[in-house]
Formats: C-alpha cells, sequence, structure tokens
C-alpha cells in the first residue's frame, strides 16, 4: 500500500474511532414527575394545601434541583379536559397565583440511590428519586372557578460524573390544576371605540372592552376593520394580548398610520377574543381634524382640546410679547400709551391663563419658567 493511502487511512480510522467515542459518549439525563397533572379538586377561597411530586431521573450521579413556581402554558385554555383530571377554560380563571405558591424545601436531593416504591392515587406505580412539596396558599378573594399553575425543575449536577462526553438534560413541567368554589363567569362586551388624531397621516383607535364576568381574562383585539365611504375595507388591524380584571374597562389602543387617514367618519368593525368567547362592536366614529394626542419623550399625552391648539396659544403668547415690548420702549410719550398697554396686557393674560388651563397635561419646565418670566413682566408693566 502507497505511503499516501496508508495516512489517509489512518485519518479515516481515527475520524470513525473519535466519532464512535463521542457517540457512546454522549449521556442523556432526563427528569421526570408523578403526576404529570396533579388534579386538587374542588378548594374554597382561604384553604391552605399542600401536595407532593415525586421524581424520576436517568441520572447516574446525584442531582441538585431548585423548584419554583412557573405559570402554566397558555394551550391549557384552548382545550377542555374530564380525565384524567378536570379543566374546564369556560369555566377558569386567569388570574396570577404566583403569590399563592410556596415550595417547601429547595433545593431538594434527587439520587439514582434511591428508589423508593410510590402507588399514585390514580392508579399507577413509580420508583421515586426524590420529591418536591408545594404548598398552596388559596386567598380569600380569590377569583371562583378553575386555575392552573406549573412548577419549574431546575436541576444542578452534584456529582462528579464518570468520564467525559456530552449531556444532554430534559426536564418535564409539572401541572396542577383546582377549582375555587363559587360561580365562575367569563363575559365581556366592546362598550365604545374612539378616534383620536396623533399626525397627518396617523390615528389612533381605542377600542374599549368591559369586563363583565367573574374572571380574569386575557383579552385581545382580533381585529379592527375600517371602512371607506362606499364599504371598502381601508384598514385591517388588530392589537397584542393582555389581561382585564372582572368589572375592568381595558383600552386596546391600536395605531393606524396610512396616507388615507384623513379627518371624517369611518365605519368600524371591532373584535375582541378572549380566549373562550369573542365580542364584537360596529360603530362610526370619528377622526377629529385637530391632533388631540403629541408624543413627548416617547409616551402620548393628551391634549385637553382641539382648537385652539397648544402650539397656537404658546405662539400667540410669543407674538403678543413683541407689540407689548415695542410700545413701552418706544411709544413712551405717547398720549393713548396706558390704553394700548392695558388691552395687550389683558390679551396676554387671557392668552396665558388659556394656555395654563388647556396645556397643563404637557408642561414641562422651559413652559414653567416662561410663565414665570411673562408673569413678572405683567406685573411690572401694570405696578412698575
Amino acid at each position: 500500500m502507497k505511503k499516501g493511502s496508508i495516512r489517509y487511512w489512518k485519518i479515516a480510522t481515527s475520524s470513525l474511532l473519535c466519532l464512535i467515542y463521542l457517540v457512546f459518549n454522549v449521556h442523556a439525563i432526563s427528569i421526570g414527575s408523578a403526576p404529570g397533572v396533579y388534579d386538587l379538586g374542588l378548594v374554597d377561597p382561604g384553604d391552605k394545601i399542600v401536595f407532593r411530586y415525586y421524581l424520576i431521573t436517568t441520572s447516574t450521579s446525584d442531582l441538585l434541583v431548585n423548584a419554583g413556581y412557573i405559570a402554566a402554558h397558555r394551550g391549557m385554555y384552548f382545550n377542555e379536559k374530564k380525565n384524567p383530571y378536570v379543566f374546564i377554560p369556560s369555566q377558569a380563571s386567569e388570574e396570577s397565583i404566583a403569590d399563592w405558591v410556596t415550595i417547601v424545601k429547595n433545593p431538594v436531593l434527587v439520587s439514582p440511590a434511591t428508589k423508593k416504591t410510590i402507588y399514585l392515587p390514580g392508579g399507577g406505580v413509580v420508583r421515586a428519586n426524590g420529591y418536591v412539596d408545594i404548598r398552596l396558599q388559596v386567598p380569600d378573594d380569590a377569583e371562583p372557578g378553575f386555575h392552573v399553575g406549573a412548577v419549574n425543575l431546575n436541576p444542578i449536577l452534584s456529582g462528579a460524573g464518570r468520564g467525559t462526553g456530552v449531556s444532554t438534560l430534559a426536564v418535564t413541567r409539572p401541572v396542577f390544576v383546582f377549582q375555587v368554589s363559587g360561580e365562575a363567569v367569563r363575559m365581556g362586551e366592546i362598550v365604545n371605540i374612539i378616534g383620536e388624531r396623533t399626525g397627518e397621516s396617523n390615528a389612533r383607535i381605542n377600542v374599549m372592552f368591559k369586563n363583565t364576568g367573574m374572571e380574569t381574562m386575557s383579552v385581545k383585539l382580533s381585529y379592527l376593520k375600517i371602512f371607506d365611504k362606499v364599504g371598502n375595507v381601508i384598514a385591517n388591524l388588530d392589537s397584542g394580548l393582555t389581561y382585564s380584571k372582572p368589572g375592568e374597562v381595558k383600552v386596546l389602543p391600536v395605531d393606524w398610520n396610512d396616507e388615507r387617514v384623513k379627518p371624517g367618519v369611518y365605519r368600524m368593525e371591532a373584535k375582541v377574543s378572549y380566549t373562550t368567547g369573542y365580542a364584537t362592536h360596529v360603530l362610526d366614529v370619528k377622526i377629529p381634524d385637530k391632533i388631540t394626542i403629541l408624543p413627548s419623550k416617547g409616551k402620548a399625552k393628551k391634549l385637553a382640546g382641539e382648537f385652539p391648539s397648544c402650539s397656537l396659544l404658546f405662539y400667540g403668547i410669543l407674538f403678543l410679547l413683541i407689540p407689548l415690548a415695542l410700545a413701552y420702549f418706544l411709544l413712551s410719550g405717547y398720549n393713548n400709551l396706558p390704553y394700548i398697554l392695558a388691552l395687550l396686557v389683558f390679551l396676554l393674560v387671557v392668552l396665558v391663563l388659556w394656555y395654563v388651563l388647556q396645556c397643563t397635561a404637557i408642561l414641562n419646565m422651559l413652559d414653567i419658567l416662561l410663565f414665570l418670566i411673562i408673569i413678572a413682566l405683567i406685573i411690572y408693566l401694570i405696578w412698575g
């Protein structure tokens, strides 16, 4: 065999041996829990419940596991379950239960040396390598209906392991469900749609959704269709997910940025989804002639009126200061000067007061300084 062929053969053989070594040194480690979904059944406000998940691992070394509460996946609210656990989304609350849950002992040891046979209530049998206890304190003001939560298991390899290689870790996330006693109702309605002008070709549409039920719900604006005068859809907008408490009127804002944004009345159709149902509303909505929301440091601050605008009042004040100063310094010998000054000062006072009352929502330090200067000037001109 030629030397070149021998060299390539050695390289190929070495590569194959390395590949075999890596393949057989990949350790798949998993941590499972039993039961996967714990059904705590019917509970009352004020109840305190302690329950236990048994942990099972394929690791050959001891593991320390930190446990903590985590919100359950939203997919739970899309499927009704009656076996092996009961969870009915149409009677469920989406209020946060993070403050209700406490891990009794943290971290916990999960050891392959510990193998305890456990008979589960549902009839299953597992050989547990550890366990984690959870305490649930249901508050007195808990909303009625079904609730769901989950436990996050964060393992830390405490043993040195054997040899070298690559370890892959798979961890399940146990879930628990319970039903708080009382009548559970998920309902809502769109009570209004309000249009505001934010720019020459920009508008903000606020869809007002009222939670008329007994449960906190996730809500989103599925669509807002805007029609022109002949019934054509000229915009189809939507918004992200938010949460609405019972009795709350939630504002779902959506921006309409288009060259076709013009002052006038538009037919609008809105649909708000709350996972287990939806509400629709059709309304004629006015987009104002004047800009009613101005951006300020990344935020929109609403103005109190449409006309005159705050900018118009501001420039009016500056405009009056010029003839006031000219009259005072250039017409000092004119007999009717006091009347002219009195008229200009009167107009200036009116504009300043108007600006303060109408535009106080967007005052900054420069505005306040300007007001102080103007007031001091007025006092000086009248009584100086």
